[in-house]
């Protein structure tokens, strides 16, 4: 009799066969043990970190060739995607697709899904864009600061090649803050992102040996699209701090991100997001914060702190005051002394407002554009009410430093109240700006020369500095550079005040008459056209159309500066006792532009005569 075969053991997982009798029921095992089994795990975290590395290795090629930032959202889009796809492949690949999911089992392998595809979008995820995306804020060919010494800027029109920048020439202990970019759906908070950028700035600048680009040039590059390693090189530094603005409702969100140029790499980066009540608790965390970053990146020693408005609605005044005033005209500054006016009388506790009305008054007096008299007074109260409420605001130390040396022709109060707003804010280019004004009263032109090329190197795109730097240069003898710098300022703003007239005097000096003929009839300031007018005319020989120019100038005695622009035609046309009769008129009438009477070059041809000597001693000024 033959023994029957055993059975052929069954699959793990299949059924028994029927009728089949087991003495013992094998033991269940829990869903986590199946999913272990079949190294869904495994497969999940490895699928992981390979997506992680593409992301990374795609995130560095995009930056390499500038590609679009919708290049990394389909790249994270697929690789979400893939997630579920990997999941169900490592399920099935254990039993060839035989086995089929319990309850338990499809709720936990959900779970995986979800928390493996929120953890990869996290992770591949720009860290410092927080929810934003990544902006470069640059225009296409920038005017290159890095070469100052260059015959002139390039135009950002003409197409040439991009360089990539020389990381070893860039200073390290140097910066540019960008304009921050608003994403609000309504578009509606372009003052408070230029403001915030702005207000860094400022804070940056108190930092000693750090090499802080001006808002001017920094915000040149509004509005358009550069690699920043390109960037690095126009602005000539090392690191720059660009972000975004977005307001929501009651709330605003701010993102920032400091970068190294040379390599485009992320150094720090930070997001914020308040109640619009809690806007200036915000704007103290990020400055804070981006200084403690320039601390590891740069070893910078930490700013002076500056004391914020505590009203809100004064803030957003304040900054809307501060983008008007960054237009550079009559509107801009009527309109900016109107935001300063109402922030000061919403937080009468901060300097920040006096201080800056007080800029915005030093400007329309200076220019011309309201009563000298009134306008340095304005000027003056505002200046000594910011310093009263704090007595470390280098701008109000600055304006009245201007003040006096401008309108009191006070040269020692003005060289020490512009000398503590240096200190103060070693970096900054506006400071050094004014804190020129003294050296070139008293003719001191290495000084004044040395503030201006400083000046310069921080804010090559602000039409000022070039025309004092032009004008400096006029007086210690350097013609060619003078007829360069006053070019550069032209460049910038083709009607800048005085920039012709100065200009033609540098061409009258070589002998190119005809030329400065050209360039006087520029001149927008009519004051200042006339009496160029007056001069080459009369060294062309044209006496009766120099006549008729001069007698045009008396005609202008309401100008403000009617007394020194006249004196400076009769000057040059030989007539001495009325060049002192004007000169005397215009000291009289605190014509403010006679600080300037050691740079004038018309004027310098009457300086052997012993009256000019004595006018100087009058002024108190060196003879």
């Amino acid at each position: 009799m033959t023994e029957p075969s055993a059975p052929a053991p069954a699959e793990p997982d299949a059924p028994p066969p029927a009728g089949a009798v087991h003495p013992k029921a094998p033991p269940t095992r829990s869903a986590w043990d199946r999913i272990k089994e079949h190294k869904v795990l495994q497969w999940s975290l490895a699928y992981l970190g390979a997506a992680l590395a593409l992301a990374h290795g795609q995130d560095l090629v995009a930056h390499a060739f500038s590609w679009p930032e919708v290049a990394s959202r389909i790249t994270i889009a697929v690789l979400a995607v893939g997630f579920p796809v990997v999941v169900a492949l490592a399920w099935y690949h254990g039993h060839r697709g035989m086995t089929r999911f319990s309850t338990p089992e499809v709720t936990i392998v959900a779970l995986l899904v979800v928390i493996g595809a929120g953890l990869l979008i996290a992770l591949v995820r720009t860290p410092a864009a927080h929810e934003e995306p990544h902006v470069n804020v640059l225009r296409t060919v920038p005017p290159s600061a890095a070469a100052v010494g260059a015959t002139s800027l390039p135009s950002a029109s003409t197409g040439a090649p991009i360089v990539t920048p020389n990381a070893a020439a860039l200073p390290q202990r140097s910066i540019a803050v960008l304009p921050f970019v608003d994403m609000s759906e309504k578009k509606d908070q372009e003052y408070f992102a230029d403001g915030m950028a702005e207000e860094i700035t400022d804070l940056l600048a108190r930092i000693p040996g750090l090499r802080v680009m001006s808002r001017t040039s920094a915000f040149q590059f509004k509005g358009h699209n550069e690699d920043l390693r390109v960037l690095g090189a126009d602005l000539g530094v090392a690191y720059v701090l660009e972000g975004s603005v977005r307001k929501s409702g009651d709330r605003v969100r701010v993102t920032a991100q400091l970068i190294n140029t040379s390599d485009g790499s992320h150094l720090w980066s930070d997001s914020y997001d308040h109640k619009l009540v809690d806007v200036l608790k915000m704007q103290d965390e990020l400055s804070w914060g981006l200084v403690r970053a320039l601390q590891v990146s740069m070893d910078v020693d930490e700013p002076a702190a500056r004391p914020l408005l505590k009203n809100v609605d004064a803030y957003a005044l304040y900054l809307r005051g501060r983008q008007a005033l960054g237009r550079y005209d009559k509107a801009g500054y009527d309109q900016a002394a109107s935001y300063f006016q109402q922030a000061m009388e919403l937080d009468a506790e901060s300097a920040l407002a006096p201080a800056w009305l007080a800029m915005v008054n030093l400007n329309q007096a200076g220019y011309g554009l309201v009563q000298p008299d009134r306008g340095f007074e304005d000027a003056r109260r505002n200046a000594k009410r910011a310093l009263m409420l704090d007595p470390k605001s280098e701008i109000a130390m600055a304006v009245l430093g201007s003040i006096y040396v401008i309108h009191d022709w006070n040269w020692a109060a003005g060289e020490t109240e512009l000398d503590r707003a240096l200190a103060l804010a070693p970096g900054s280019a506006r400071i050094l700006l004014l804190h020129s004004l003294a050296p070139i009263a008293l003719g001191n032109w290495d000084a004044a020369l040395g503030d201006l090329n400083a000046s310069v190197a921080l804010d090559p795109f602000l039409p000022a500095t070039h025309f004092l730097l032009g004008t400096a240069q006029l007086m210690a003898g350097n013609g060619s550079e003078a007829e360069t710098e006053l070019n550069r300022a032209l460049d910038i703003a083709p009607d800048y005040a005085l920039a012709h007239s100065y200009l033609a005097e540098a061409l009258l000096i070589k002998g190119e008459k005809q030329a400065a003929l050209v360039q006087i009839d520029l001149e927008p300031v009519e004051i200042a056209r006339w009496a160029g007018r007056a001069a080459i005319y009369h060294a062309l020989g044209r006496k009766a159309e120099s006549d008729a120019a001069v007698k045009r100038l008396t005609e202008l005695t309401s100008e403000p500066d009617s007394g020194y622009f006249t004196a400076c035609a009769h000057a040059y046309r030989g007539e001495r006792d009325a060049a002192f009769m004007w000169l005397s008129r215009a000291y009289t009438q605190k014509d403010p532009a006679l600080y300037r009477v050691k740079s004038s070059v018309y004027l310098n041809l009457i300086k052997d005569d012993p009256r000019y000597r004595e006018f100087l001693r009058k002024m108190k000024l060196p003879e």
